[in-house]
């Protein structure tokens, strides 16, 4: 879902994923909420997002055969460009984010941080 807001958009979007296996130990379901706006501002061209979501797999875990894996995730990314910066239709665009991941098993729980420079194209 798509809305104007001052000169960008903001779009909220939910996901459901699933993904069967033969082995119930790999087979998982996921629900997310995901959270954004961008738009053009003087030339730069910026876009912020926010992700959060929820794994359950359906097996018992092979490290601990207690109950199944549960996750939570949340992310976040921020993505900067600037027009001028463009070289034969191609322009370097710099995001920064990063992410947590929670899980019922300690083993799964981590942090990451995400620094990338990506090339797009321009059309």
């Amino acid at each position: 879902m798509y809305r104007g807001v001052g000169p960008g958009q903001l779009w909220l979007g939910a996901e459901l994923a699933r993904e069967l296996t033969n082995s119930p130990v790999y087979s998982w379901e996921q629900h997310g909420l995901r959270l954004g706006y961008g738009g053009r501002f003087r030339g730069w061209q910026l876009r912020l997002e926010g992700a959060v979501s929820r794994t359950r797999y359906q097996g018992v875990n092979l490290f601990e055969s207690t109950a199944p894996r549960m996750a939570r995730r949340g992310t976040w990314q921020m993505s900067l460009a600037h027009r001028a910066l463009r070289w034969r239709g191609f322009m370097p665009m710099l995001s920064v984010g990063g992410g947590i991941t929670n899980s019922n098993i300690d083993i799964y729980d981590r942090r990451h941080p995400v620094l990338r420079m990506d090339v797009v194209r321009v059309f």
